[in-house]
């Protein structure tokens, strides 16, 4: 779209906006949907959400997609659903929870065999991108964030905070 709209010197209103009301867009669920009501995650969170309701009214785009496909759903009014989204989703679907509460009271997606891990993996590397990153308090920040979300397990299966109310820290980033 970008290549024709450019060669033939149009705004992208002429382009774009008669195709976004349409539902066109495979989505995780294996239903089509418009642009706009299409979450875009990247490629292994996407794998880790399946088709999960984490966006109200919008469904995650369907993970096999490439990332041109991506980028034109994006183009076309999708929203980017990253880390910084799903750990906000995970402190609204468990930050009530009491410390011990069941696994299965966790979002769906956490469900599968393997699926904690998979979890805690994205979570490390975004806390290891963050290191990296021009703002040196940003991983402090999203460790104390974690910190406060029951996201590990106890040998019973239930969910617990990595930071107690009380005592020491269990995960402390390091």
């Amino acid at each position: 779209a970008d290549l024709l709209r450019r060669a033939l010197q149009l705004p992208d209103a002429v382009l774009i906006d008669p195709v976004r009301p349409f539902a066109f867009v495979p989505c995780a669920d294996g239903k089509l949907r418009p642009p706009a009501d299409v979450l875009v995650a990247p490629p292994a969170l996407a794998a880790l959400l399946g088709s999960a309701e984490v966006g109200g009214r919008r469904r995650l785009l369907d993970p096999a997609a490439d990332e041109r496909a991506r980028d034109l759903v994006l183009a076309l009014g999708g929203v980017r659903f990253g880390m910084l989204e799903l750990v906000e989703f995970l402190e609204d679907a468990l930050g009530g929870l009491p410390e011990g509460a069941p696994a299965l009271r966790a979002p769906e997606f956490l469900h599968p065999e393997g699926a904690w891990e998979r979890l805690w993996d994205l979570l490390l590397e975004e806390a290891e991108r963050l290191a990296r990153a021009a703002d040196p308090g940003a991983r402090e920040r999203w460790i104390a964030r974690l910190q406060s979300i029951p996201i590990l397990l106890d040998d019973s299966g239930g969910l617990r905070r990595a930071r107690p109310e009380r005592g020491e820290p269990v995960f402390r980033g390091n």
